[in-house]
């Protein structure tokens, strides 16, 4: 299938319900959500998209039990080590957009790893929205512009979209033309704030480890292709 849109960005929505649904721990809904992870990242490898951007970890989601949160940060850096080699073998570039902070110190070890790894990769570039808000971020490229201001290294005149989409966690990253968000949720729950104004979004009502690429991805594909994207003109 030939793919005319060079950026998707994915809500995955649904893990625990999937697992509540069925009987099972949280644990195993997460453990399911990670399998349709890896075959949503080889579909789009394999298809030749530019840029997959996925909603990991939200700054929001530490609020959750303790045990989910330690079984989720265990599991992701696991995978980050796991997954060096395989990103290595299909040309996949990995980037983590988020805050450093409330990581340990063996979560940004993981983290700068990868990114360095895989830094030349030339094939699909993989964003993982790890640690991240919409909101936050917006709140740190001010805070970062401020303080150039204070430093006269710019001025207050030259303060511009571009100069704000530059301080951004996705500085030199196109912004999405489709977001795709699972598990029945039609909200974008502080995901690329900054980044969606003109995005396209397509709600599934199907729980993320119920997501199958060849199916799902192929909809939300065909739902974009039929749009007519005016950006607020005629």
């Amino acid at each position: 299938m030939s793919i005319n849109v060079r950026h998707i960005a994915i809500v995955m929505d649904g893990n625990r319900r999937w697992a509540q649904n069925r009987g099972m721990s949280i644990e195993q809904g997460h453990k399911e959500g990670m399998k349709t992870f890896q075959k949503v990242i080889d579909w789009c490898s394999e298809a030749g998209l530019g840029y997959l951007t996925t909603y990991v970890f939200s700054t929001e989601n530490w609020s959750r039990s303790k045990a989910e949160v330690d079984f989720l940060i265990s599991m992701i850096v696991e995978n980050f080590s796991k997954y060096r080699e395989e990103a290595l073998k299909k040309d996949v570039r990995v980037r983590v957009l988020g805050t450093k902070e409330r990581l340990s110190d063996e979560l940004k070890s993981a983290v700068r790893a990868i990114q360095e790894d895989t830094k030349k990769c030339t094939g699909l570039n993989l964003n993982l929205a790890f640690n991240y808000g919409g909101r936050l971020e917006i709140v740190e490229a001010a805070k970062a512009i401020s303080v150039k201001v204070l430093l006269r290294e710019i001025s207050i005149d030259e303060i511009d979209e571009d100069l704000l989409a530059s301080h951004m966690y996705t500085k030199g990253i196109p912004d999405p033309e489709l977001i795709i968000r699972t598990g029945g949720e039609q909200r974008v729950s502080n995901f690329l704030t900054w980044q969606s104004i003109y995005s396209e979004f397509v709600f599934l009502d199907v729980l993320w480890p119920d997501f199958k690429p060849e199916e799902h991805l192929k909809f939300a594909l065909s739902e974009f292709e039929g749009r007519n994207r005016r950006y607020g003109g005629g």
